[in-house]
């Protein structure tokens, strides 16, 4: 067992899991190496590294993973499951990002995803929410895609009249959900209860939307929020798709590419 002064090396098909009390100075994931948490945190003295193609499972209470320095490549995984806050501090950058939880969660502070975002959570109303009022305003850069497979992505989640959430998304957005009952994939500048403040979704690329949702707000109870959704590539919505303004606000449309 490493102690606090030891290296560790997890190499290629190597895959390994984590309990309690583990530890060490320096923790490398070489390409297809794979490490798991418990639902106990590594502590990491130094620095983590995440080469191109290795995953590590965040299955702890703690949000942001171990370590001082973090060299996450543009290309490894970080998936998330444990805590409902994701990345805080010095761990706002990461390069694929996959959000697989029961329950909501919401930015530890405004990401950067130099890779793609991908949204696999166990239901329609389980959101990764942009922001929300104990966190203020955030705004949020994914430099791939963002991919939703089932869950809802928003901006702001509760909200005042003064915040403001911000997803810029510089590839292709895709909400996905292939089987019956269809619509369990979602997205929107709002979700909960009387939302409120201005939620904006910036899309570079394109808006496919195959058997899921684009919505206003989430609620039954909805709010007075405003939502502005900016595409700058094409938007196709299939035959088991839907689009659902269920906001007392505006949202608006634009499509502000030049093709």
């Amino acid at each position: 067992v490493p102690s606090v002064n030891d290296e560790v090396v997890i190499a290629a098909g190597d895959s390994v899991y984590t309990e309690i009390g583990a530890v060490c100075n320096n923790l490398t994931v070489y390409s297809n190496g794979i490490l798991a948490t418990s639902v106990d945190t590594v502590y990491v003295a130094q620095s983590l590294t995440l080469e191109s193609d290795a995953y590590f499972y965040n299955q702890t209470s703690n949000p942001e993973l171990p370590g001082n320095e973090f060299y996450l490549d543009p290309q490894s995984y970080v998936v998330h499951s444990g805590s409902g806050t994701v990345g805080g501090g010095t761990n706002l950058e990461f390069g694929n990002l996959i959000i697989r939880r029961n329950a909501g969660a919401v930015p530890g502070g405004n990401l950067l995803i130099h890779g793609n975002l991908i949204i696999d959570n166990t239901a329609s109303n389980v959101v990764f929410r942009g922001c929300r009022p104990i966190t203020g305003s955030q705004s949020h850069t994914v430099e791939g895609d963002l991919i939703i497979y089932k869950g809802t992505v928003s901006c702001i989640d509760v909200g005042d009249p003064t915040m403001v959430g911000v997803w810029n998304i510089l590839g292709n957005v895709y909400v996905l959900d292939n089987a019956e009952p269809y619509l369990e994939s979602r997205i929107g500048p709002f979700s909960s209860a009387n939302a409120d403040g201005l939620g904006i979704i910036n899309i570079g690329g394109d808006l496919i939307v195959q058997g899921g949702r684009v919505q206003g707000g989430t609620s039954s109870s909805a709010g007075p929020g405003r939502g502005i959704i900016n595409l700058g590539g094409n938007y196709s919505l299939d035959i088991n798709s839907n689009v659902a303004t269920n906001t007392l606000g505006s949202v608006s449309f634009n499509f502000v590419g030049s093709g």
